[in-house]
């Protein structure tokens, strides 16, 4: 087998196999002269996660009482949700925004959240705030979609085409 200069695995190009000076890798040349290589490492590749971000805008006089229900809300997610892998909250406070972005394992993930941690915090919510648009990122059924928007969302939604990471 032909030892290549670079290894572009996610290991990274430090990786080295016991015995070896070098990971079997592919070039930069492999990589753009190799078509089925380049469809399979791009944007053929499924990643079930979905990443939900939105905001929220505090009413008048209700920015902490919102970031307040937030900490609970991540608080609640962190607890019983095993499907909700992260949660980001952002505040800005010369506007009263909050912005939110959700990274949940899958579609599975998000309908749990939706019918349960989201499902009982959206009245207090919509007390002390108003939603913002919400973008989901990846692949969502279409009758999950649909739930979404019979909850009044506007919603989003954008699957993945392309990607890059470091991981």
């Amino acid at each position: 087998m032909e030892r290549k200069p670079a290894t572009y695995s996610s290991r990274g190009s430090h990786f080295t196999k016991k015995g070896e000076s070098k990971s079997e890798g592919i070039t930069k040349e492999d990589f753009k002269t190799n078509n089925e290589l380049n469809t399979k490492t791009s944007i053929n590749m499924k990643n079930e996660q979905i990443t939900v971000i939105y905001s929220w805008t505090a009413k008048e006089g209700k920015s902490e009482e919102l970031k307040a229900i937030y900490k609970h809300v991540t608080k609640q997610m962190n607890e019983t949700e095993p499907g909700a892998l992260a949660v980001d909250c952002f505040f800005d406070e010369t506007s009263g925004k909050l912005v939110v972005s959700d990274l949940f394992a899958n579609a599975e993930a998000v309908g749990f959240h939706l019918g349960t941690t989201a499902g009982a915090h959206w009245p207090e919510l919509v007390k002390v705030a108003d939603p913002g648009a919400f973008l989901f990122c990846g692949d969502v059924p279409e009758e999950m979609q649909q739930a979404a928007v019979g909850m009044g969302l506007n919603a989003t939604f954008a699957p993945q085409v392309f990607r890059f990471s470091r991981d």
